[in-house]
C-alpha cells in the first residue's frame, strides 16, 4: 500500500493545486489527505482503488475546508491582495490562469469530474466511486464540462 501510495503523490499534488488555485495550500492539502489515508489505512477495502479512495479523502478534506473557513483571511482593506499580485512569466502561465478561471467557472460537479478524468487520470469508474455518483452521471458531467471548455476555446475537440 505504501509503495502505490508514494506513486499517486504527483496525480494527488496536481489535483490539489487545481482545486486550491495555490502551490502551498495545495501541498498541505496533499499532507493532510496522505495523513488522514495513513491514519485510517484500515478502513481501506483490499481490493478497491486506492488511487480512488485517497482522492475522495482529498475531494472531502478540501471540502471540509472551504465550510470551515480555513483558507479565509481577513483583508477587509484588501491589502493582502495587492500584494499578492504577480504577471504571467510566460504566455503559457496566462492560458493555465484562463484555463483555471474557466474550469471554476464550471459547474462543481462537472469541475470535479474533469479534473478527476482529465486532469487527475482516474478512470471513470474510479472517478464516479470518488464523487459518488453513479458511472453514467459521472460520464455525463465529464462530458458536459468538456463541451463548456471546448465553446470557450481552451480545449480542442480532438
Amino acid at each position: 500500500m505504501d509503495d502505490e501510495l508514494v506513486s499517486i503523490i504527483p496525480a494527488l499534488r496536481a489535483y490539489a493545486r487545481s482545486l486550491t488555485g495555490r502551490g502551498a495550500r495545495a501541498d498541505d492539502l496533499v499532507q493532510d489527505s496522505l495523513e488522514r489515508a495513513l491514519r485510517h489505512r484500515r478502513q481501506f477495502v483490499p481490493g478497491s482503488s486506492l488511487r480512488a479512495w485517497v482522492f475522495r479523502i482529498m475531494r472531502n478534506k478540501f471540502v471540509d475546508d472551504l465550510r470551515s473557513g480555513r483558507w479565509e483571511v481577513e483583508d477587509s482593506d484588501d491589502a493582502c491582495a495587492a500584494r499578492q499580485v504577480s504577471l504571467p512569466e510566460q504566455h503559457w502561465r496566462a492560458e493555465y490562469g484562463d484555463l483555471l478561471a474557466a474550469l471554476h467557472g464550471l459547474g462543481e460537479a462537472s469541475r470535479d469530474a474533469i479534473l478527476l478524468v482529465l486532469g487527475a487520470g482516474l478512470t471513470h469508474e474510479e472517478a464516479a466511486e470518488v464523487c459518488d455518483c453513479p458511472l453514467g452521471t459521472l460520464k455525463s458531467r465529464v462530458r458536459r464540462g468538456r463541451e463548456q471548455l471546448i465553446s470557450m476555446g481552451l480545449v480542442s475537440d480532438e
